[in-house]
């Protein structure tokens, strides 16, 4: 592909990523909401949430929050990258990005499981862009990071 030209894909990535990230803050966000706002909560399935989130340990919180909001940094980073193709910013970044997000879902689904908040279709949704990412990022569009 010829410097000029990004292919559709390739932006269409870029838009879910800088989406996917910032909804996946706002996830997080409203996780420490439960987390510390939870004696509040009258819904039954998001009380249950809360009371996963606080006998979560510190050090198990931390871990959730870091990844969660790491993940999302560099996906809206990898997401420039994509519009920019660039190699380093772009591909690897977007890698790195989607590998992080998995391990932010782990750690989630390891402090939520047990409740409604466990595996379900947000879950699998969560997982499946990553993981198609990774994909896409290593075959289809391999070739057009050209800077």
């Amino acid at each position: 592909m010829s410097e000029g030209t990004r292919p559709g894909g390739l932006t269409a990535l870029a838009v879910l990523n800088f989406l996917l990230g910032a909804q996946h803050l706002l996830h997080t966000g409203g996780l420490l909401v439960m987390r510390f706002f939870g004696d509040r909560i009258k819904p039954t399935e998001v009380r249950e949430m809360a009371d996963a989130l606080n006998a979560a340990s510190p050090l198990e919180l931390i871990a959730l929050v870091a990844s969660s909001a790491i993940a999302s940094v560099l996906m809206v980073v990898a997401g420039v990258g994509y519009l920019q193709q660039r190699r380093t910013l772009g591909r690897r970044i977007g890698n790195l990005a989607s590998l992080t997000m998995i391990v932010a879902v782990a750690v989630e689904q390891n402090l939520l499981s047990g409740t409604d908040g466990g595996f379900g279709f947000r879950t699998f949704a969560s997982v499946l862009y990553p993981v198609l990412s990774l994909v896409l990022l290593n075959t289809t569009f391999k070739e057009d990071f050209v800077r």
